[in-house]
């Protein structure tokens, strides 16, 4: 009985503990486990605390900050992984817990995750908006691009841009594209670009746009175009900016941030050039139809000016026509004026005949005097009616001769054109010596040659005399 006594072997709940653990971190110092991510928590300090299961049981996992830094994705709930780690007791709640150091998602890449899970989110967060993206400029004059100095990608653009016959001022802003850290290189490359020294310096164009441009790679290679610290870098940019990273097929987060796509950086070249060759195209295209409505209102003007001219002498001729018809007007006022009197003369001589007649002498003396009175009146108003309406028949016929460019110039004066072009000439400046003159004369016209020019006429002279 007591040699039984004796073997047994009694633990505290530490030393069972420490044993268990020491025995757990030697039989399962380096584990892989596969399962579904459940309760997944972040702590503030930055540690991941999760649970792994499958359909049967589950276990108690962390993963503490330093290893979780260097996570491509974050875990969440629901998710399928394999985790690598160690088996570890913890003492205090009397639980076994899988220290996880590295993990990976079952089925889908770890960067491709991160890919699409910073793609959800910035949308949600309204980075991809068509409304936030700025248009790109019509005519760009100065353009900013940045990218690596060693690889291709900058010769081709030049090359493209040159090709094309790009008229544009070419910003170079050296940058890594790739490796640890390179999207922070970009991020300041682009704040670089927005500084006034570089967007609106003094004596050049404003900065237009910003291309940021890489060529094509993995995954991998690319992924400084799919942080999030680049993305709102380009969300706060004040330049348009055009993402041309990668192949055709390549998509990155700084693709759905940027203002415009670009598949390749030689077309991201070619999109600029194109936007100035449309708008040089469109000018010329403009500037082809303003000449042809010059020219199509300098011809109205020249057949309205030889219609005046040629009116000018058709209204000479109305004119005299209008001369002959008053004056046959006025000699048949006058005929008839002459006329009507003699009727009125030979009635009332018939009336006083009558009178006369059927009337004692006396009545018929005194309505003889009436007579001769009302006779004398009426010659007045007549003579006074006719005079009134020859004067008015003057006055129009002067008004109307006056109107008459005609008249100007049947007083000695003319018009002077220079042949050249027409233009009607006003002072001495306006023609050359030696020139050829039109004159407009009052019947017929004259050429004739600038032999001597005065700034002052005779008539100028002798008013200041």
């Amino acid at each position: 009985m007591s040699l039984l006594k004796s073997e047994r072997k009694i633990y505290k709940i530490s030393e069972l503990a420490q044993a268990l653990n020491q025995s757990l971190e030697k039989e399962f110092s380096e584990i892989w486990v596969q399962g579904e991510i459940s309760g997944f928590k972040r702590h503030s300090g930055g540690h991941y605390f999760f649970s792994l299961k499958d359909e049967k049981a589950k276990i108690q996992a962390v993963m503490f900050r330093f290893q979780a830094l260097y996570l491509k994705f974050t875990p969440e709930h629901g998710l399928e992984v394999r985790v690598r780690g160690r088996l570890s007791f913890y003492e205090q709640r009397g639980e076994i817990r899988l220290i996880a150091d590295f993990m990976e998602p079952v089925g889908i890449g770890a960067l491709q995750l991160a890919f699409e899970q910073l793609k959800a989110r910035l949308e949600k967060e309204g980075l991809f908006a068509l409304e936030r993206k700025k248009p790109m400029p019509e005519f760009p004059k100065r353009i900013a691009i940045i990218t690596s100095l060693t690889g291709a990608v900058i010769k081709d653009m030049r090359r493209v841009l040159k090709e094309m016959q790009a008229k544009l001022e070419i910003v170079i802003i050296p940058s890594r594209v790739q490796g640890e850290g390179a999207e922070f290189d970009l991020a300041k490359a682009i704040e670089l670009a927005n500084l006034p020294e570089l967007a609106t310096p003094l004596n050049k164009p404003a900065l237009d746009l910003i291309v940021l441009a890489r060529g094509g790679g993995s995954l991998e290679d690319l992924w400084a175009f799919n942080t999030e610290f680049l993305a709102q870098a380009i969300s706060r940019s004040k330049i348009p900016i055009i993402s041309a990273v990668g192949h055709e097929g390549d998509w990155t987060i700084a693709d759905f941030v940027a203002d415009l796509r670009a598949p390749t950086p030689t077309a991201g070249a070619q999109i600029i050039a194109q936007a100035q060759l449309d708008k040089i195209s469109r000018l010329n295209q403009l500037e082809t139809n303003l000449k042809k409505l010059i020219t199509q209102a300098l011809l109205i003007r020249g057949e309205s000016l030889r219609k005046f001219f040629y009116l000018g002498f058709q209204l000479r001729g109305q004119l005299k026509s209008i001369g002959k018809e008053l004056s046959h007007l006025t000699q048949q006022l006058g005929y008839g004026l002459n006329t009507g009197f003699r009727r009125k003369r030979e009635s009332f001589w018939l009336i006083s005949q009558a009178l006369y007649q059927l009337s004692p002498l006396i009545l018929v003396q005194k309505n003889e005097q009436g007579v001769s009175r009302l006779e004398a009146g009426l010659k007045e108003r007549i003579k006074t009616k006719l005079y009134e309406n020859q004067e008015r028949v003057s006055h129009f016929a002067g008004r109307l001769q006056t109107l008459s460019p005609l008249a100007t110039l049947s007083r000695g004066y003319s018009i002077a054109k220079r042949k050249l072009d027409g233009q009607v000439i006003k002072t001495e400046q306006e023609v050359e010596l030696g020139e050829i003159v039109e004159l407009i004369l009052g019947q017929g016209e004259l050429e004739t040659r600038v032999q001597q020019k005065r700034e002052k006429n005779r008539l100028e002279k002798k008013l200041e005399n």
